[in-house]
């Protein structure tokens, strides 16, 4: 029969391989920031409107079809930390093997203590940033037209 079956209500049915993740491609991605774009490589992936991509274990979004070896995912907004993430071609059943997709702290993640203080100055202020600042020469903080190295 080809690999398809019907039920008695003539509902198709189709038997195929599980899809298998091998790879995700970037494999770090910043944390709290949602529509990050996943590269998921692996095999057996079909062209299904219930293709989904799962990462973690609750984070489930649709998948965009490539070909049977690519799938496009859109990351949700996440804390830092590692995922593993899946692909179901039916929405039931998962991927058995995934790929572990991190979410970085970003720089730009910054924390100042405390957030308000006296229109007259003179408040201390600690400014903390989470992630890699490397890429900044220099760090300011500005209080209305004033700039006071950080």
């Amino acid at each position: 029969n080809g690999g398809v079956d019907f039920t008695s209500n003539g509902i198709q049915y189709s038997f195929a391989n599980m899809a298998t993740v091998t790879d995700v491609r970037p494999s770090i991605g910043k944390s709290g920031l949602a529509g990050q774009v996943i590269s998921v490589v692996g095999i057996d992936f079909l062209p299904s409107s219930s293709l989904t991509c799962r990462f973690g274990v609750n984070d489930i979004l649709n998948g965009l079809y490539e070909s049977s070896s690519l799938v496009l995912c859109t990351a949700p907004s996440h804390v830092p930390g590692s995922v593993r993430v899946d692909v179901s071609n039916n929405g039931v059943d998962w991927s058995l093997t995934g790929a572990r997709f991190f979410f970085e702290a970003g720089a730009g993640v910054w924390e100042l203590i405390p957030s308000l203080g006296p229109v007259s100055g003179g408040t201390f202020v600690k400014l903390t940033a989470t992630g890699s600042i490397a890429n900044y020469s220099a760090l300011y903080c500005v209080f209305g037209s004033s700039e006071v190295a950080a």
